[in-house]
């Protein structure tokens, strides 16, 4: 059972009712324009600190690979992945979806 919370706080309040949180944007959206980072860096890494950040909450908004290195240092429990995936896939003109797979991939290894 999870939960989408946009900020700190709610995640704290909603943490011990749910077994995975979302916490959301954590960097600047990919696939909303203008959906700015809540966060700075020192504010994720004060929570992590605190507890408020650990394995149970999964990172979203704005996640690819130029920073999903960040998630796991910042102490997240994984990284939801939309943009940063589906930008790389046009379904009006893609029909071979290995290319998508392998991005796919690239970003599980980077995590893992």
């Amino acid at each position: 059972i999870s939960t989408s919370c946009h900020s700190l706080e709610e995640v704290k309040e909603k943490k011990a009712n749910f077994d995975y949180v979302f916490l959301s944007p954590v960097f600047d959206s990919i696939s909303k324009q203008g959906y700015a980072a809540g966060y700075t860096p020192e504010q994720i890494r004060q929570a992590a600190k605190e507890g408020i950040i650990d394995k149970r909450v999964i990172a979203l908004g704005g996640i690819d690979e130029d920073n999903i290195l960040q998630v796991k240092d910042y102490g997240f429990g994984g990284a939801a992945i939309l943009g940063g995936l589906w930008n790389k896939f046009d379904p009006n003109h893609d029909y071979n979806y290995q290319n998508l797979i392998e991005h796919f991939r690239k970003l599980k290894r980077l995590a893992d």
